[in-house]
């Protein structure tokens, strides 16, 4: 089964070991398939069970490649697509053909072409109001908790190479990360040599201020990214997002300068963040705590600790001494030691909905070690 936004986005696929070519015209005509044709359908549920994806089609089974044609039921993070009719997508050990796909929903339009005949040929991808919220609904997953439209022209093609060479231009107005509106976000992507690309990644508004730049390697399996995540300012309201509203009035603000090399699979990183002058208010115990001019660490796979201080409203502190490693997505090893003297933990009138109420200053000499799984 092929679910072709993936192909869209990824482009970049594999059938064993031998690496897929992608065509795709936009040619006018209809397209049948026999009437010996499987159907099939491929169904995402959210926690309450309710359809959140869903795509439906048929296919047939060739002697050398699979043809495949999608009914006009498409359905990505609950909103209903239309899909063109007529098209068509052919998959095999030589390549993939995608034959007139065009998928609409109110003023959103998701546009595919090819810029001549033959296989390898680049693709020409237009994005016109793609709200990039369903961009987490199609992957099931509430990290990216992202928001705004996004609008861009890009072009892919060396599909012969490890990494195909995405270039282009694209935009996301009002693009919010965390549910914080962080301002206008501009993506451009060039061809900088035979087997590079060179990207900028910008996002600019009120209190925002930072950029991803460098270089992507599209013929190397070790040594992909070569690129610097610049943070000359980030608003410390977005710990609220990541903290799923435990934290709440937060004020102050972020920044570092981190390098990125790797792999596309496996970034690694190095650099330092900095929170400078953060406030910020724990809604179920009422304790506000304050962090001035504290740094982390950045040394793949670890994130160092070293005397990083956080004070209460009494000007007591609690201090971390150590380390996280990073050993992939929601995999840590702790090695860490806090410490501290009456510190304030609870200082909240009885209210509903609180976890408790009163006050609370704690005394702590804690090792915390083991794995988060």
């Amino acid at each position: 089964m092929i679910l072709f936004v993936v192909v869209v986005f990824t482009v970049a696929f594999k059938l064993g070991d031998r690496p897929a070519q992608i065509q795709i015209n936009n040619l006018p005509g209809n397209s049948h398939l026999a009437a010996d044709t499987i159907p099939f359908n491929f169904v995402t549920t959210d926690k309450n069970n309710i359809t959140q994806n869903a795509i439906s089609g048929k296919y047939l089974q060739n002697e050398n490649d699979f043809t495949f044609s999608l009914d006009n039921t498409l359905l990505l993070n609950y909103k209903k697509w239309n899909v063109a009719a007529g098209h068509q997508i052919i998959y095999s050990l030589k390549g993939i053909t995608i034959t007139g796909l065009v998928l609409t929903h109110d003023s959103a339009t998701i546009t595919i072409s090819d810029t001549g005949a033959g296989l390898n040929t680049p693709i020409n991808i237009t994005l016109q109001n793609f709200d990039t919220r369903d961009l987490a609904g199609l992957l099931k997953t509430d990290t990216l908790n992202i928001g705004g439209l996004l609008n861009g022209k890009l072009m892919i093609s060396d599909f012969e190479k490890k990494l195909p060479a995405i270039t282009g231009s694209a935009t996301v107005n009002n693009f919010n990360w965390m549910r914080q509106r962080l301002g206008k976000l501009e993506l451009n992507m060039e061809k900088a040599g035979a087997d590079f690309v060179h990207m900028v990644l910008t996002i600019n508004g009120d209190s925002t201020n930072l950029s991803l730049a460098g270089d992507y390697f599209l013929n190397s399996l070790q040594q992909q990214l070569a690129m610097v995540l610049n943070i000359k300012n980030l608003p410390a309201q977005i710990l609220r997002g990541f903290t799923k509203d435990v934290v709440s009035n937060a004020f102050g603000n972020v920044s570092g300068n981190i390098n990125v090399s790797g792999t596309v699979k496996k970034p690694e990183w190095k650099g330092q963040i900095e929170i400078d002058s953060a406030i910020f208010k724990t809604n179920q115990l009422g304790s506000v705590f304050k962090v001035t001019h504290q740094a982390i660490g950045l040394n793949y796979p670890f994130i160092n600790f070293q005397n990083f201080t956080i004070g209460d409203s009494l000007l007591h502190v609690l201090m971390v001494n150590g380390n996280i490693c990073v050993n992939g997505p929601k995999n840590y090893d702790f090695d860490l030691k806090i410490t501290s003297t009456d510190f304030t933990v609870l200082n909240a009138s009885k209210a509903i909905n609180n976890t408790g109420y009163g006050y609370a200053g704690i005394n702590t000499n804690v090792t915390v070690t083991g794995n988060s799984k």
